[in-house]
């Protein structure tokens, strides 16, 4: 009885510590695998960009004036040499009862001054006429020996002085028709045309007007003044450009400016239905400009120009959003593994490769990367399976149980 027991006793241990090493062994990590093939790699700069027109034309006041009411609409064509604006002079100002009888009293004295160039002009002809007289009956005398040569001259400078006095009499007399009708302009905003109160007949008005032509043909993309009103000279009226020759910029970081050259390709989506168009880097520009960044960050980005490269289907207007990808690195049929896959260690870039149902750690060589793909040059071959997004608990030589296969 006794050995029977204990019999049972070593059988009931031996279980235990069965079941005991079952339940503390090593369990499988439920892993994702990913099967390694080869295919196209490439590395992009992505950022939002903006289209814009290449060349815009700016046509501004020549000089202040009334600018009439346009026909023209934001998005009309127009061909080069079209009559886009007509600008008039300004309007005078109002002018209140004292302006109005102070320039009253101005042309009454105008007038008066007039009058009394006209009294002197006249007397200077008769005086004129008088020493032209007495020259004729000095040359006479003179003739028969009367008098002498001396006298006769001094008849001849007498005429003409009177000849210069009526021809300065002249000038005046034209200076103050010229003044009274000054004057009289001045009061026709005060009477209004048709008006004949103090002598005031105002002339037919003919106002000049400066029509502004179209230098180019295209698309009218601004039209800050869309009514008649008052500009000064240098105001901008209209803006002209060609919606047909398109750029896009893309502010790019500087940090990331030293893998973009001009002549990459680019990938231009200027929506989320439509195939991307393919573009190409013109020019970069030199001078880096300070943004704030939707998280308050100071950024320095540079302008990057990209030009399309076909002809678009659809044609986009200017300023519209384009999501920019420049291809700054581009290798076709190498391997290629997800950049979850990739792990550090002392001597670079590792992955984990399923053999027999667990992991083997096996290093790599990186040769490029970009934000979901990994270029390796060699470390693992076509067909192998890897660990995506390892557990930290998997070690080299764990036991793995796949949970994905792709």
């Amino acid at each position: 009885m006794k050995q029977r027991t204990l019999i049972v006793i070593a059988i009931g241990l031996a279980l235990a510590a069965a079941a005991l090493v079952w339940a503390l062994r090593p369990r499988a990590l439920d892993v994702e695998l990913h099967t390694v093939a080869r295919a196209d790699f490439e590395r992009v700069v992505e950022d939002e960009g903006r289209t814009r027109v290449r060349d815009r034309f700016s046509l501004t006041a020549p000089v202040a004036g009334r600018i009439e009411r346009p026909a023209l609409r934001v998005g009309d064509r127009v061909t080069a040499g079209q009559s886009l604006l007509r600008l008039r002079p300004q309007d005078p100002a109002l002018l209140d009862r004292r302006t109005v009888s102070s320039l009253r009293e101005k042309a009454g004295a105008a007038e008066a001054a007039l009058h009394r160039s006209q009294a002197e002009f006249s007397r200077t002809q008769t005086a004129e006429a008088l020493a032209r007289s007495e020259l004729e009956r000095a040359r006479e005398l003179a003739g028969r020996g009367f008098i002498s040569s001396a006298a006769l001259e001094s008849a001849q400078l007498a005429l003409r002085e009177k000849e210069q006095a009526r021809v300065a009499a002249s000038e005046a007399e034209e200076l103050a028709g010229f003044e009274l009708n000054a004057a009289r302009v001045a009061l026709q905003q005060a009477f209004g045309p048709g008006n004949e109160s103090a002598g005031v007949k105002p002339a037919p008005r003919q106002e000049e007007v400066w029509i502004l032509r179209s230098p180019v043909a295209g698309w009218v993309l601004k039209l800050p003044q869309e009514s008649e009103t008052f500009v000064t000279a240098g105001t901008l009226l209209v803006e002209i450009g060609d919606l047909e020759a398109l750029e896009v910029v893309v502010e790019v970081l500087t940090q990331e400016l030293t893998t973009i050259e001009p002549g990459m390709p680019a990938r231009l989506s200027l929506s989320s239905t439509a195939p991307p168009e393919a573009g190409r880097v013109r020019r970069i520009e030199p001078v880096a400009r300070t943004r704030v960044s939707a998280l308050g960050i100071d950024e320095q980005r540079v302008s990057v120009l990209i030009d399309f490269s076909s002809r678009l289907a659809v044609r986009p207007g200017d300023g519209w959003r384009v999501e920019t990808a420049i291809i700054t690195l581009m290798r076709e049929d190498v391997i290629v593994l997800p950049i979850g896959a990739m792990m550090r260690d002392d001597q670079g870039w590792a992955v984990f490769v399923e053999q027999g149902g667990r992991a083997r750690l096996r290093r790599v060589e990186l040769s490029g990367r970009n934000p979901k793909w990994a270029w390796i040059e060699r470390g693992v071959d076509p067909g192998e399976r890897i660990v995506v997004h390892p557990p930290d608990a998997l070690v080299d030589g764990g036991a793995i149980h796949p949970r994905a296969s792709r």
